[in-house]
């Protein structure tokens, strides 16, 4: 598989080695499939009365239906609150930048590129130490 052509952020300085910020990354990029996910997750199929035998099963589909549900909420609320705490009144072009990977040029945030690139690096920092 190869990379493309995106360059890293070097976040050496907040002890984030290139691996875990590409591990941090990738996990960020997740979002909008955690969001899928946990919408799955209400779905509460009905079971089919066909008559045929069916192989017994102890597991609770509901719950663990359930508990992926608060799973995934966590981590989604988890990527907002760190947008929030990096960026304050502008964590939504933060959020956006972290989740779908896109650059300062494409967001078009109210901000100088300076403070936007200081602000989504303390965002990694941040998110670094809540996982």
């Amino acid at each position: 598989m190869i990379m493309p052509s995106k360059r890293d952020l070097i976040l050496s300085e907040y002890g984030i080695s290139k691996f875990r910020y590409r591990e941090l990354y990738y996990f960020c990029l997740q979002y909008e499939e955690m969001v899928k996910e946990k919408e799955n997750c209400y779905d509460l199929r009905e079971k089919i009365m066909d008559g045929m035998p069916k192989a017994a099963s102890k597991s609770d589909q509901t719950g663990n239906k359930a508990v992926r549900a608060v799973v995934l909420g966590e981590r989604l609320k988890m990527i907002e609150d760190c947008a929030m705490e990096s960026s304050g009144e502008l964590y939504p072009w933060v959020l956006d930048a972290v989740i779908t990977g896109r650059n300062y040029d494409e967001i078009c945030p109210p901000c100088h590129e300076k403070k936007f690139r200081n602000m989504r690096r303390k965002f990694y920092q941040i998110l670094n130490s809540r996982l």
